[in-house]
């Protein structure tokens, strides 16, 4: 009996060596990573990204367009420099003093000047044209501030749908990692039913041998051994599994880690309308509603005044020499107006179709407050069973470890068998087991509601502060 109560120490002695050796972790911790390796979060970031570049190019859009350009061209010409006429002059000896007379008078005043004019008109072989233009738009008919007004909504719209993933992956996270921590804790409750139930095996043997039990006593015993056994292997695959779906989601091995108990008590008020209220401020879906009304009052706006001019100054300066110089070159200023006269009523029917979806979001506000107020109802209702259930299982743990305590007694006094213990034992093993989940659901139900009303992220303001900086 010594020996055997030595090697259990033992046993016990190494398996607490092994748990100090694992390193410790918090929700907190990791809420951390899970919020910095997510892959929803990182999509998330990446679409508020192009939204704040859609803002800063709708802001550009009021600055100048400046654009400049510049050429080179090379003239391959005749060697000679000549104008390209060919022109074969009559034999001297074929003509008489006339002739030569009406020839010298062609040559001087007509063949001279239009030769020279061709000369003149000979391109150069190097040839440069470079220039400048810059166009401002002045007045647009209001597009380009409202357009601007559009893209910041929208970058507000990116923002409230980024943060509706952080409450949503907060709240998987935290599901998962008491997940785990119940999932440990049945492990524990079956690894102490299996250890009673060997015990009570080695008494039944015991007992048998001495002919103070029948072997019906150890058979039964045997078989509810064979379900321990395959009770615990069941936990023990689902804590392992619960551990790798947590490290999944949060891009984190945890196998090496031990998980600590969350120092949670928050304690809700379970009034329908302050939650509702606390809802309508703080939801995403509300805040979408009130985003997408502003956008489409703002693409009204716009349609609503399609004959307004659009003004845009345009300058230009061009340089144009056998060398490259920007001395003497042609300037203009251009003020272009344009408007719409006549557009088929295509505006028109463009903003009888915005006015409809406003309506539309009307409606869906309606339908939306309804269907928040009966989901904080139901949230709440299910806290206060929760709540309940827990107190009644704690009350049903009492109940149980007295009831085996009875048995005990009644079997050490010899009015109850082995078996009746051990009927005794398993019950208190469920209540256990029971008061835990009743523990993990009444907590979860109070994330829930920390969720639906918005306050979830706030609650961890400094896990979420921490990822963000």
């Amino acid at each position: 009996m010594l020996k055997k109560t030595f090697i259990t120490g033992l046993i016990f002695f190494i398996i607490s060596l092994c748990v100090c050796a694992e390193e410790a972790i918090s929700l907190e911790d990791v809420l951390k990573l899970g919020l910095k390796n997510n892959k929803a979060i990182k999509e998330g970031e990446i679409e508020l990204k192009k939204a704040e570049i859609d803002l800063d190019s709708s802001r550009r859009a009021f600055y100048p367009e400046i654009s400049f350009s510049t050429s080179y061209t090379r003239l391959f010409l005749d060697d000679d420099g000549g104008t390209g006429i060919d022109i074969e002059p009559p034999d001297p000896a074929r003509l008489d003093d006339q002739d030569m007379y009406l020839l010298d008078y062609i040559n001087k005043n007509m063949v001279s000047p239009i030769y020279g004019a061709f000369r003149a008109m000979q391109p150069y072989e190097d040839n440069y044209q470079t220039s400048i233009s810059i166009q401002q738009p002045i007045y647009l008919g209001g597009k380009l501030r409202l357009a601007n007004k559009q893209a910041g909504k929208a970058f507000e719209l990116s923002e409230v749908q980024f943060n509706e993933k952080i409450n949503e992956v907060l709240f998987s996270i935290i599901q998962s990692y008491y997940g785990v921590l119940l999932a440990e804790e049945r492990v524990k409750i079956e690894e102490e039913a299996f250890n009673l139930l060997r015990e009570h095996k080695r008494i039944a043997e015991v007992s048998l041998e001495a002919g103070l039990s029948i072997k019906t006593d150890l058979l039964q015993v045997e078989i509810e051994e064979s379900r321990a056994m395959y009770s615990l292997q069941t936990a023990r695959n689902d804590l392992k599994m619960a551990r790798k779906m947590l490290g999944n989601m949060i891009g984190h091995d945890l196998s090496k880690y031990s998980f600590l108990e969350p120092d949670f008590d928050y304690d809700p008020e379970l009034d329908l309308e302050l939650q509702y209220q606390r809802a309508r401020e703080r939801r995403g879906e509300f805040k979408l509603l009130n985003i997408n009304k502003e956008m489409l009052e703002l693409s009204l706006e716009t349609e609503s005044n399609p004959y307004l001019p659009v003004l845009v100054l345009i300058g230009n300066y061009q340089w144009q020499d056998n060398e490259l110089s920007f001395d003497n070159g042609t300037g203009s200023i251009t003020f272009s107006l344009s408007m719409n006269i006549f557009d088929k009523g295509l505006a028109k029917n463009t903003a009888d179709k915005l006015r409809n979806d406003l309506e539309k979001l009307k409606l869906q506000r309606s339908n939306l407050e309804e269907m928040i107020r009966l989901e904080i109802e139901d949230i709440l209702l299910t806290i206060e069973e929760n709540k309940n259930n827990m107190e009644l299982q704690a009350m049903n743990l009492e109940r149980a470890q007295e009831n085996l305590e009875l048995e005990e007694k009644r079997y050490q006094a010899g009015t109850a068998t082995n078996i009746d213990v051990m009927n005794a034992q398993l019950v208190l093993k469920q209540t256990k087991i029971s008061k835990i989940q009743s523990e993990y659901q009444y907590q979860i139900s109070v994330f829930q509601l920390l969720k639906n009303t918005g306050l979830l992220a706030e609650y961890f303001q400094e896990v979420v502060y921490y990822v963000e900086s």
